[in-house]
């Protein structure tokens, strides 16, 4: 499960670090992930990264 933690760490910071190195100034809107199993995800976010449910669809 810290595997998963620090490769999404990993890519969050590499993202933040290609919007430094932007000349055309563009903006970052939102991020989308496709999962498997919702649930299991939303459970993940919540008790590992201490993210809130803020909306569901």
């Amino acid at each position: 499960m810290k595997d998963i933690y620090y490769l999404f760490l990993i890519i969050v910071l590499s993202i933040n670090t290609l919007n430094a190195q932007n000349p055309f100034n563009f903006k970052k809107d939102h991020d989308a992930l496709f999962v498997k199993d919702v649930d299991a995800s939303a459970e993940f976010y919540n008790e590992i990264m201490g993210l809130k449910v803020c909306q569901i669809t």
